[in-house]
């Protein structure tokens, strides 16, 4: 068995093993954190991609499209067709690389600039509102974990040979 909980919810639905699997829950928690984000930003005219994108380019102004899809996990074309629509809101702006012509570097408009301490204001309220009733000392030592989890999934990553990661058929 996979965990060691009850097997009913709180709800009063009977669980199964992947209720409870660590890699469902952390997608179905990420999928309604952004979710209820969505949400609260929709009020804004964002979605939870500006949001994501605008803090990236907040805490690195001048970040190239290249490095920006890389960060966000979202192909070169992906993030240019993002950066498009978040250009023509007025949202950001692109200028060339004084140094190398083929790289577009992305910078905050400053009515976004203006923006960013709300949208930031709204994320942690998020966290905050999905953390409700965990006391600081869990929170933290969850996040702690999840670091950990995190600092795995790296080296896993950056492995040379990622077939030895595969399981063999048995």
């Amino acid at each position: 068995m996979w965990y060691t909980i009850s097997s009913f919810s709180s709800a009063g639905f009977l669980m199964d093993e992947f209720d409870t699997n660590f890699g469902f829950l952390v997608h179905d928690v990420a999928r309604q954190l952004t979710t209820v984000l969505d949400k609260r930003l929709s009020s804004y005219g964002l979605t939870r991609s500006h949001w994501r994108a605008v803090v990236y380019i907040w805490r690195t102004p001048g970040i190239s499209q290249t490095e920006l899809s890389e960060m966000l996990d979202v192909s070169r074309m992906g993030v240019t067709g993002l950066i498009d629509r978040m250009e023509s809101r007025g949202l950001v702006s692109r200028k060339d690389d004084p140094r190398d012509r083929r790289v577009k570097r992305v910078y905050l408009t400053e009515s976004t600039k203006a923006l960013t301490p709300i949208i930031t204001k709204l994320g942690r309220e998020n966290i905050d509102d999905f953390l409700a009733g965990i006391e600081t000392e869990d929170r933290e030592l969850l996040v702690k974990l999840l670091l950990k989890v995190k600092s795995n999934g790296f080296h896993l990553l950056s492995k040379k040979d990622l077939a030895e990661l595969q399981v063999s058929k048995q």
